[in-house]
């Protein structure tokens, strides 16, 4: 058990819910579908709708899960399915995995910070303060990250929403034209890359042990992919309607050339850089103060002596490493396009493989020892 288990916190089914929103807007706020975009053209946004029929069994299969290890979360699940040499080694490159992508998310997302506002600014400085304000979000586990996401969900997601909404003012509906732009094999794989955009979703099978009423947990899964889906399809179809199809694949960040194209007052346009930033950084921060704790309990579970809060630390170093050996976002975006698209086949395989070992085997779930 680990170290802060005694005070182990509980989730109503509205912070469950404001939690997991946020982390999914934060880590899926400026991401764009270059592959989806290149495959389908101006009809792009029916990969959006593919994206969500894809996520329907992930949906089953996580309230499956919880129905068969109700008090134990996926982690737990594998080392009881697997045994704990088996079961060790799946979670162990899984969470490496993760480790590695969100590394790069981390380097990807500061080089945009310093190209665009702190050009004068050393990365290692930047990397350094941010890691350690994640970190320390991260410490006391979901007690404190939920409380954040309480904070500031409904004004950051609103004001997030209000941006994208202005964003349409410029859209030209010819540059969505034609309706069908691609084959269905195309559709079915640029659909199928979209899947990464709602990997952050995968957190729901560490900390379903928490929620206070169980049975809401389809609603809320179901919810979650249903809001992701929705800023999503808009995210798409403002970006290809404003922007066109061809310039989506030329530019790195196309949501912020497209904010940019919002037509308000130039006193209140040259304040919508800055809040922009300030908005996405916060839902950024909170989405990956999550992720660090995805990945900290994950690893505390895999070692009996390696406590939460150590796993963390560990995680801010490895982090701060691959960031400085890492070459600047212009060089590095293919090596994370590979990784995001890998992450479609852990979200959606991982899950499976654990269910399915689970109904092979015949087992069922005992007590969570999860951190909170």
């Amino acid at each position: 058990m680990n170290d802060i288990q005694g005070n182990r916190v509980r989730l109503s089914p509205a912070m469950f819910f404001i939690t997991m929103l946020t982390t999914l807007y934060g880590l899926v706020f400026l991401v764009s579908p270059w592959d989806a975009v290149e495959r389908c053209g101006p009809s792009s946004y029916w990969a959006v709708l593919v994206s969500l029929i894809y996520m329907i069994p992930f949906g089953l299969i996580v309230v499956a899960i919880r129905r068969r290890f109700p008090e134990q979360n996926i982690f737990e699940a594998a080392l009881s399915i697997f045994g704990k040499v088996a079961g060790r080694i799946i979670n162990l490159l899984f969470l490496g995995f993760f480790l590695l992508h969100y590394g790069l998310l981390i380097r990807i997302s500061l080089e945009l910070i310093l190209v665009y506002f702190l050009d004068r600014t050393p990365f290692l400085f930047l990397s350094t303060l941010f890691l350690a304000g994640i970190a320390y979000i991260a410490y006391d586990g979901l007690f404190s990250i939920s409380r954040l996401a309480g904070f500031v969900a409904i004004p950051a997601v609103s004001i997030r929403l209000m941006m994208q909404f202005f964003a349409l003012q410029g859209l030209n509906s010819s540059q969505l034209l034609p309706v069908f732009s691609a084959s269905i094999p195309d559709y079915l794989k640029a659909g199928l890359s979209m899947v990464s955009l709602f990997n952050p979703i995968i957190g729901l099978l560490l900390i379903y042990p928490l929620l206070i009423k169980p049975r809401m947990l389809g609603g809320i899964t179901f919810g979650l992919i249903g809001g992701n889906f929705l800023l999503l399809l808009l995210s798409v179809v403002s970006a290809v309607g404003v922007l066109g199809a061809p310039m989506i694949t030329a530019l790195d960040w196309p949501i912020l050339a497209l904010v940019r194209r919002v037509a308000l007052p130039y006193l209140i346009l040259n304040q919508i850089g800055p809040l922009f930033v300030i908005v996405w950084m916060t839902l950024f921060i909170v989405g990956i103060a999550f992720m660090f704790y995805f990945l900290g309990t994950g690893l505390s579970l895999q070692f009996s002596k390696l406590n939460y809060r150590l796993a963390i630390f560990g995680i801010s170093i490895i982090i701060l490493i691959e960031g400085i050996i890492t070459t600047p976002h212009f060089i590095n975006h293919p090596f994370y396009e590979i990784t995001r698209q890998l992450t479609v086949y852990l979200t959606l395989g991982y899950p499976l493989l654990v269910y399915c070992g689970a109904l092979i085997r015949g087992k069922k779930g005992g007590e969570s020892g999860i951190e909170s």
